[in-house]
């Protein structure tokens, strides 16, 4: 009985798409063909949505509500890019998950994009998830706002959409809208500064981890190209100015590439030397799985 009544399920919307073409179809055979089988396919489509939406949510997994967040936020953008997979993957490599463990959070990542997860009754788990390994709570914060920045320009219409989404899920997880502006803050700079030193190695034509010897090397290079002196006698006012132009682009990107790995290193030896406040010297911190409810 139960497979007979999912049969006839899976076939509804395909046996409704065929008799309203019967229905609303002209006389003529051939014509009524036709809307016969655009029936079916409508109906067919009908009977997928449907059961997409009747598909059970993935096996829990810790921090399940986390995951389901970053699909959606990244979805309320429009479009889910790689830079949004990477951010999510990020936070799995920074929780220390096991192989089962990311398989069971990718899942929830690709059902908060494509369905209406329960966030709300999902939240109470995760914050007692969260108590129990509180070193988790900045990670997932940064993982959350930086979903948010990723592939957005700040005035583009989407931009509310996620930012409104990521209102949302930071009320339910209980993080203060201060800390969440302070580090939207913090990573819309960090983005900028990568974007900075993005366009620096183009113009330089080096990739970001080339040794400095070679950026150096494509600088003085590109400038022996570009620098006024060698145009010709007959060169004109514009193309002075345009070499003049290039060779101050080149002096530029240099010196961005140049000054962002010396606030890396300054940077990365502050940390080296800075305790974490919540470790009380007790060495490195390794979240604790907490346990699926």
């Amino acid at each position: 009985m139960a497979d007979s009544a999912r049969i006839i399920d899976g076939w509804l919307g395909k046996a409704l798409g065929a008799a309203a073409a019967l229905v609303f179809a002209p006389p003529d055979p051939l014509q009524l063909a036709g809307w016969v089988l655009a029936g079916i396919a409508l109906g067919q489509l009908l009977d997928r949505v449907r059961s997409a939406r009747r598909r059970p949510l993935p096996e829990p997994v810790r921090l399940q509500l986390v995951f389901a967040a970053l699909g959606h936020i990244a979805k309320a953008g429009g479009v889910v890019r790689p830079a949004h997979i990477h951010c999510a993957e990020a936070l799995l490599l920074t929780l220390s998950f096991d192989r089962d463990e990311r398989r069971r959070a990718i899942a929830w990542f690709r059902a908060g994009k494509t369905k209406d997860v329960p966030f709300a009754p999902l939240a109470p788990d995760c914050l007692a998830q969260m108590r129990e390994a509180p070193a988790t709570r900045a990670p997932v914060l940064e993982s959350l706002c930086r979903m948010a920045l990723l592939e957005m320009q700040p005035d583009a219409p989407e931009a509310a959409a996620r930012r409104a989404a990521l209102d949302r899920i930071t009320v339910l997880l209980g993080f203060a809208a201060a800390d969440v502006g302070r580090t939207l803050d913090r990573l819309r700079g960090e983005l900028a500064e990568a974007a900075r030193l993005s366009h620096a190695c183009e113009v330089l034509g080096v990739s970001a981890d080339a040794p400095e010897r070679a950026v150096r090397l494509a600088y003085r290079r590109l400038v022996g190209r570009s620098h006024p002196d060698r145009l010709p006698r007959t060169a004109n006012r514009g193309e002075v100015a345009a070499a003049e132009a290039r060779v101050c682009d080149l002096r530029t990107a240099l010196e961005q590439i140049l000054a962002s790995r010396e606030r890396a290193r300054v940077s990365g030896s502050e940390s080296a030397h800075t305790p974490d406040p919540t470790n009380h010297g007790h060495g490195p911190v390794t979240p604790q799985p907490a346990a699926s409810r």
